[in-house]
């Protein structure tokens, strides 16, 4: 039996997965560049802006979306207990339309 999550969120907004620089380019902000390309194209199909799930201790990746103006807008705690998750999201995220939830797979 697996777990996986499920994200729900305003769909006014595009999800941004997984942006990803490889090592060899570590510090050439290749990440803000990618993320402000998408951004843009995105904007311009009317969108309002991307959402991210950045983990919390992933500090490169976290700023370099702070340098973009990108802000914080909840917090999604995840704790597993006996192969089981729980998922906790707080009222920002609720405030924000944005939702975590496990599904079952399998």
């Amino acid at each position: 039996m697996n777990e996986e999550s499920e994200i729900q969120f305003d769909g006014r907004y595009v999800y941004m997965y997984n942006g990803f620089t490889h090592p060899n380019y570590s510090g050439q902000r290749l990440h803000a560049v990618g993320m402000a390309m998408a951004l843009d194209h995105y904007l311009n199909q009317g969108y309002r802006g991307l959402v991210s799930w950045v983990e919390a201790n992933n500090v490169r990746s976290l700023l370099s979306c702070y340098r973009m103006g990108y802000r914080d807008f909840g917090e999604v705690y995840i704790v597993r207990l006996f192969r089981k998750h729980f998922i906790l999201c707080n009222k920002w995220c609720e405030d924000n339309g944005f939702k975590v939830s496990a599904i079952r797979q399998i």
